[in-house]
């Protein structure tokens, strides 16, 4: 499901990003001026956390600032971020993609989606560290609260209208 729903938007062909009117920023970010504006201010060990519509954003983010983008799901925003930015490859040996696991009492009714969704976002990422010599970054699991833990001190946080349960992704760049 996922998976399709990827390919269908397409956000980041290379024709696109080419039209997007800024050379390789992708359409997805050209047209979020807030988010490209964000974005370009951000350097070496900045996190940023993409958020489904359910993320707590307001509530727990206290460390930077929260931006509200309804255009985009949390795959074709990470998918455009791949393109503009570079994944931090070791972060203090921690890893530099983090989930947020599914809680114990979901398991049954969110898990299969979820696990299918993780896998869609780590093809995203193996299709743009592949030149990476230490390898494709793994996403690290982590429980709701550690999770939330971490988002709170993010620099930025890019809150979608992702309807997917569990879609957050906290991710660690390298400038």
């Amino acid at each position: 499901m996922w998976s399709k729903r990827i390919e269908e938007a397409n956000c980041c062909r290379e024709e696109d990003v080419k039209m997007s009117g800024i050379l390789g920023v992708p359409p997805v970010l050209a047209m979020a001026g807030d988010v490209f504006a964000e974005l370009v201010k951000l350097g070496h060990g900045d996190e940023i956390v993409l958020a489904d519509k359910g993320f707590p954003a307001a509530g727990r983010c206290k460390g930077g600032k929260v931006i509200y983008l309804n255009s985009a799901s949390v795959a074709e925003l990470l998918q455009a971020l791949l393109i503009f930015k570079r994944l931090n490859p070791l972060r203090y040996g921690e890893g530099s993609v983090f989930a947020m696991a599914v809680d114990k009492c979901d398991f049954e009714a969110f898990e299969p989606g979820h696990k299918e969704l993780m896998g869609v976002y780590q093809e995203l990422i193996n299709g743009r560290l592949d030149a990476d010599p230490s390898g494709p970054a793994e996403i690290v699991m982590m429980p709701r609260p550690r999770f939330y833990e971490r988002a709170a001190e993010a620099s930025l946080v890019i809150q979608t209208q992702d309807p997917a349960p569990y879609a957050n992704l906290i991710i660690s760049l390298a400038g």
